[in-house]
């Protein structure tokens, strides 16, 4: 194609200038269109700029494409159906040892390329959950000491970040009541130690999640009488502040998530009176996009490119993983169909570059993880279905027993909850493509 290209310009050259738009035409006809796009929309996308002082946003309009699709990894075929590469297990599977792992494991990697995981085990069925936090070199270590919240007021539910390879800790307490406690690893301190930062407001069932935008963070939790906040501040922290309104619900908010977009623009999504509802910042106000349904138990929210994402559970098809996308005013379905063949659960979205990928709890795989990717607008096979080595316990089917986080087009992780028959464990596994 590139010669004939160069045929046509050398010809025109030659010949008579008018010539050179003809040649043009016919090099924008024969080249490829991009990388497979099947459905695009040009949106607006708004960066967001934040200080700790003020919740102010200044928003810059600029034009993008959003894609549902991404070009194929392989080079034998333009299409694939499978990821080619592998799953093997960080470590050792259990990386906690012969504690109880009794809530879903977070995984984040560091700018390093290092996997670090928050887990909440026990030490035996009647002992105190305690949350901690591990990393992986040559083997599982922990932050400082196992159990950072040794105090029995830990209720189960906690989020994590990372700022400058640091892990960011929130979690629920019920000493003193109503209160959300956050930690960050001081890595600078001799000897390196966890530090407590303000403590956050919250609910009777906060369920707070935290994330990350340049050098704030950002958390959103429910709150007391049906109200849902976010609340940020910025490193060294200062009391936690508000951002933008205090939003009203019909009921008790729960599964809580927050994402912010590479243009700095958070969306928010809980779930409340049998309802999903979505949310998005701007000018100082939070704003309800119309509802997707009620998409409970724990849809998974993440935003790019001004677009929120949210895997979920259709119950209205046999329990299939789908995803849907917002764009001008309405839900859509990503991808052509369903990302699960059959039922599943606990789903979670996360996008590198402008894939998407999807990992979840297979039904049709003996309850085992699978992860799936969109090319060319089909879910295709990362690797192979149902590769954990265990499967995940079905009395958990309504809970977030696993976490996702893409580190490259050929690197993945996930971190989930397992029951190899003895007891639940949490096992860490790692995608390498060929």
């Amino acid at each position: 194609m590139q010669e004939k290209q160069l045929l046509v310009y050398n010809y025109c050259m030659q010949q008579k200038p008018w010539l050179i738009l003809i040649s043009f035409m016919a090099i924008w006809l024969f080249s490829p269109l991009g990388c497979g796009t099947v459905e695009e929309a040009t949106t607006t996308t708004s960066s967001t700029t934040t200080t700790s002082t003020s919740s102010t946003v200044s928003t810059t309009s600029t034009t993008s494409t959003i894609s549902s699709t991404s070009t194929t990894t392989t080079t034998t075929s333009t299409t694939t159906t499978t990821i080619s590469g592998s799953w093997t297990v960080v470590g050792q599977a259990g990386i906690s040892g012969s504690n109880i792992a009794v809530s879903a494991p977070l995984i984040l990697v560091s700018s390093e390329g290092t996997p670090v995981v928050a887990i909440v085990d026990k030490v035996s069925l009647s002992g105190t959950p305690e949350l901690s936090v591990m990393y992986y070199t040559d083997d599982w270590h922990y932050f400082g000491d196992r159990g950072i919240t040794v105090e029995a007021n830990f209720i189960g539910q906690f989020s994590m970040a990372l700022t400058i390879d640091r892990p960011l800790l929130v979690f629920a307490a019920t000493n003193p009541s109503h209160i959300v406690k956050a930690y960050i690893w001081d890595k600078y301190s001799t000897p390196s130690s966890w530090v407590a930062w303000p403590n956050l407001n919250g609910g009777t069932n906060p369920s707070p999640d935290v994330v990350l935008s340049s050098d704030t963070a950002y958390c959103v939790e429910s709150f007391v009488n049906n109200q849902v906040k976010v609340e940020y501040t910025a490193e060294p922290p200062s009391a936690w502040q508000t951002f933008g309104n205090t939003i009203s619900t019909t009921g008790t908010a729960e599964e809580c998530a927050l994402s912010i977009d590479g243009g700095g623009k958070p969306f928010i999504l809980f779930s409340a009176d049998n309802e999903t509802h979505v949310m998005v910042y701007s000018s100082g106000t939070w704003s309800e996009l119309t509802s997707p349904g009620d998409l409970s138990p724990y849809p998974s929210l993440f935003a790019t490119n001004d677009i929120p994402y949210i895997a979920f559970i259709d119950s209205s098809d046999n329990n299939k993983i789908k995803v849907k996308y917002y764009f001008s005013g309405d839900w859509h379905t990503l991808g052509s169909g369903a990302v699960s063949s059959g039922s599943g659960f606990s789903p979670v979205i996360k996008f590198y570059n402008s894939t998407a990928y999807v990992a979840f709890v297979d039904g049709d795989n003996n309850s085992k993880i699978t992860v799936k990717r969109l090319v060319n607008n089909s879910w295709q096979l990362v690797g192979s279905a149902g590769f954990s080595p265990y499967g995940v316990d079905q009395s958990l089917a309504e809970s977030r027993v696993l976490s996702l986080a893409v580190s490259s087009e050929s690197l993945a992780y996930v971190a989930f909850m397992e029951n190899d028959s003895t007891k639940n464990r949490i096992t860490v596994m790692k995608f390498i493509s060929n």
